[in-house]
């Protein structure tokens, strides 16, 4: 079964141990985009994805 964007980005920030406002904190977006993302209500754009990516040290095709 394919995890949804939202899912796996939530996924990876609990296994990093950050909350949503930690999360947005390190790549420089608001808590509320966060939580959009991992409820599926908003779309991370591809340079935040490129953050999130190098945070979690997975390759963009994860995500």
């Amino acid at each position: 079964m394919i995890m949804a964007l939202g899912k796996k980005i939530k996924e990876a920030r609990k296994q990093a141990g950050l909350s949503q406002e930690q999360l947005a904190n390190k790549i420089g977006v608001s808590r509320s985009a966060v939580a959009k993302w991992e409820s599926q209500h908003g779309i991370c754009d591809v340079d935040n994805l490129k953050e999130l990516s190098q945070l979690f040290g997975v390759s963009m095709i994860i995500f």
